[in-house]
């Protein structure tokens, strides 16, 4: 703790209160901070659709096989 003369007591007391002021302050923005970027996540699910997968080959073709038979398997896999 310490000592505050009785004539700086006012000047320390209204600076103590002005820091809790902003404290609290700032408590209320970060809360709300919070909830303003969990609403444009909402908005952003809501608002933006996936890239479609790329179709291959095969698929176009109807999947008639002699695709060379990767089909499920990683490149690393396939380098095997």
């Amino acid at each position: 703790m310490v000592h505050v003369g009785q004539d700086d007591a006012a000047t320390v007391r209204a600076a103590a209160e002005r820091y809790q002021r902003f404290r609290r302050a700032r408590a209320e923005l970060v809360k709300l901070s919070k909830e303003i970027i969990e609403g444009v996540d909402q908005l952003a699910e809501a608002l933006i659709d996936s890239y479609p997968q790329r179709r291959t080959q095969e698929e176009d073709d109807g999947g008639s096989g002699g695709g060379g038979g990767s089909r499920g398997r990683s490149t690393a896999e396939r380098k095997r």
